[in-house]
């Protein structure tokens, strides 16, 4: 029906005369076409704990109701959002959001236009948080797809039916280049989707833009990785202390194991609890190896830095041990009398063979080695494993072993993570 009338306040309120704003276009016949389209104006924070994240949108609905038509002498009408009270609407929502909501500052954020053929187009802003599922497989080096569904409530689709506005080669989701970058993701590609879902109410029409995000590494090379490989390297310093030195090396090792498992519990506590292993969980657990092996090597230097003797003599007699502290280079020995069970007290040392008769032994402290052609007695020998060889193979393997597995680990995750981003 044209309503020609150059009173635009008569041509409107004739309009509403005889609408009924509780039925749909076309009611009784075909479905109402919607179409849809978005302007992104922001993004983010995006929640890893929770897994949601934040979108602020220009939500726009395009649709033609007859009953709405006037004369083409008037242009396109621009209406407040007063008169949207009174016409019909779609019953669009944001399934799967925990909040949704139209901006009202300063007034209602809503854009209402009216063409003379019927053409209406309802734009309002609006802020969601919606649900983002997370695979953190490849935590940090991952990427990450967050939907965002939109769903008619009531209408079934031989109501209502929601389309995405395809305006040539234009993609119907509009983002500026601010959105392309958020504090720890960048914004990669967008697509759409459109489908229909089944309930037991009946079959609704549903569109789904997706966004790609790829997390920015930097933060956590700086806040992580970092301190996690000097962490491991401090372990080391230990191999070049000396190993008489027992206190020092205890407190060194033992404080480089709590500070990775600070960092470690420190780490995880900004992050879900999920069961899978992350990548940076790998790398916590080889950093978290070696600093644990540094302390082994610390223990097993004071095991076998303690001199041990065979207590039997040649001929097989059990005896008391002669506690003998001997230095194979100096060949220097300190004896305690009241440890040695026999009248002479010996050590063999390869090809020299040290005898201290007991009685004098208080007063002796260094003996002068003797040569002796006799076969090497059992009564006493000490450990022939060298302590400082321990300390001199630590020095190698570890660095060397380390930097190995690092080269491996960035190659196959930054691999794997490539891979992720070239199937968007």
């Amino acid at each position: 029906m044209f309503i020609f009338s150059d009173n635009v306040t008569e041509m409107l309120d004739n309009l509403l005369k005889k609408y009924d704003q509780r039925l749909r276009p076309y009611f009784g016949g075909k479905p109402v076409m919607v179409n849809v389209t978005l302007n992104v104006d922001s993004i983010g924070p995006i929640d890893e704990v929770e897994m949601k994240f934040r979108i602020d949108i220009s939500f726009r609905q395009y649709w033609m109701d007859p009953r709405l038509m006037f004369s083409p002498k008037f242009d396109d009408l621009t209406l407040s959002d007063k008169f949207l009270d009174k016409i019909w609407q779609p019953d669009t929502y944001f399934p799967e959001s925990y909040e949704s909501k139209k901006q009202k500052v300063m007034v209602p954020n809503i854009l209402l236009r009216i063409s003379s053929s019927g053409v209406v187009l309802l734009s309002s802003r609006v802020t969601v948080v919606a649900k983002c599922p997370m695979d953190l497989l490849y935590f940090p080096m991952d990427s990450q797809k967050c939907m965002l569904i939109i769903e008619a409530y009531g209408y079934t689709i031989k109501d209502l039916q929601l389309n995405w506005l395809i305006n040539g080669t234009r993609n119907p989701v509009q983002y500026p280049s601010s959105a392309l970058k958020l504090a720890q993701f960048s914004l990669i590609n967008c697509s759409t989707e459109s489908y229909v879902l089944e309930f037991t109410t009946g079959s609704f029409s549903d569109l789904q833009v997706n966004f790609y995000f790829k997390r920015l590494l930097s933060y956590y090379l700086i806040q992580t990785y970092l301190p996690a490989t000097l962490i491991v390297i401090l372990s080391w310093v230990s191999f070049w202390v000396n190993r008489s030195a027992i206190p020092a090396r205890a407190a060194l090792a033992i404080t480089t194991v709590l500070t990775m498992m600070t960092l470690m519990g420190s780490t995880n506590s900004a992050l879900p609890k999920v069961s899978r292993i992350k990548a940076l969980d790998v790398f916590f657990g080889i950093s978290f190896f070696y600093v644990f092996g540094a302390l082994g090597e610390f223990a097993l230097i004071c095991y076998f830095n303690k001199p041990r003797f065979n207590n039997q003599d040649e001929n097989g007699n059990k005896q008391k041990e002669c506690c003998c502290n001997h230095n194979h280079n100096d060949v220097a020995i300190s004896i305690r009398e009241e440890k040695c069970a026999t009248p002479n007290c010996s050590v063999t040392t390869g090809d020299y063979q040290l005898m201290v008769p007991t009685s004098n032994a208080s007063n002796m402290n260094v003996l002068r080695p003797q040569l002796s052609n006799s076969k090497p007695r059992k009564s006493v020998f000490c450990s022939k494993i060298e302590v400082s060889r321990i300390d001199f193979f630590s020095r190698i393997i570890f660095p060397l072993s380390y930097l190995m597995i690092q080269v491996v680990y960035w190659t196959v995750y930054m691999q794997l993570s490539k891979s992720a981003v070239e199937s968007v």
